[in-house]
């Protein structure tokens, strides 16, 4: 399964090949760097979506932005940096995010379906193909799923992480052609560029493991930042549910 990172709204890439995509959107991408969300670039994604649905493709949005969504709507309080906090603001969040995405996406004919994942149903068999059955149903009737980790009820010992590492999962989950991380980065670097001049642009990975290759500590968040593509030989990511082995389809 090829996996890139766009560094721009933006799904302008050869995907005649590519029938089934999950895109991953940051909260970075949905505020377009601001304090709250955007609308124009969910009327932008929206846009592209429906590009993909007319060109018979199914796409699957992992999306972050509840928790900025919940601070926007409360009028930005001082709070805690703690999990109780984050959770409150994702509670508040999660359905007015999921409003602006009903009501964006309506006006290109597109219906969408929430769907809050934690790492718990991924790593139990049952529930990882429970999970699988409704993506797949919701795909069959050309219903975008809106898929985001279940922040309101996730501790930090059953957290996927953040929504590059959920993204991965679900791509894996429903055998997704392609993997897209909407990003506004410049691309996957060997350091974090932002503390060190020296790091590098990487547009080709022959490492199956990204935060390896980039060499970042654990405090610091994933550095996967523009076009990059995963040599084949790479692993795909797996979960106890999963399939040992899955597709890898290189692009052209």
């Amino acid at each position: 399964m090829p996996y890139c990172v766009l560094t721009r709204v933006g799904l302008q890439y050869e995907y005649d090949d590519f029938h089934r995509l999950v895109v991953k959107c940051g909260t970075s991408t949905l505020t377009a760097g601001t304090p709250r969300l955007a609308p124009p670039r969910l009327v932008e994604l929206a846009q592209q979506v429906a590009q993909l649905r007319s060109d018979a493709s199914e796409t699957i949005l992992v999306s972050s932005g509840a928790i900025a969504a919940g601070r926007e709507q409360l009028g930005y309080p001082q709070l805690p940096k703690d999990m109780p906090a984050k959770q409150m603001l994702a509670a508040v969040g999660q359905p007015r995010l999921m409003a602006l995405y009903e009501q964006i996406f309506g006006l290109y004919g597109l219906t969408i379906a929430q769907v809050l994942l934690t790492r718990a149903d991924l790593d139990d068999r049952r529930r990882y193909l429970n999970s699988r059955n409704t993506l797949t149903a919701l795909l069959g009737h050309g219903i975008i799923p809106i898929v985001n980790e279940n922040d309101t009820v996730a501790t930090e010992e059953i957290r996927v992480g953040d929504n590059d590492n959920l993204s991965a999962l679900v791509a894996n989950l429903i055998d997704a052609d392609l993997l897209v991380l909407l990003t506004d980065r410049a691309g996957l670097f060997t350091a974090n560029p932002a503390l060190d001049p020296t790091a590098q642009l990487v547009t080709h990975v022959t490492e199956p493991d990204i935060p390896r290759l980039c060499g970042r500590r654990p405090a610091e968040p994933p550095m996967v930042w523009a076009p990059v593509e995963w040599s084949p030989s790479c692993k795909r990511p797996t979960s106890p549910g999963a399939p040992g082995e899955g597709r890898h389809r290189q692009r052209q």
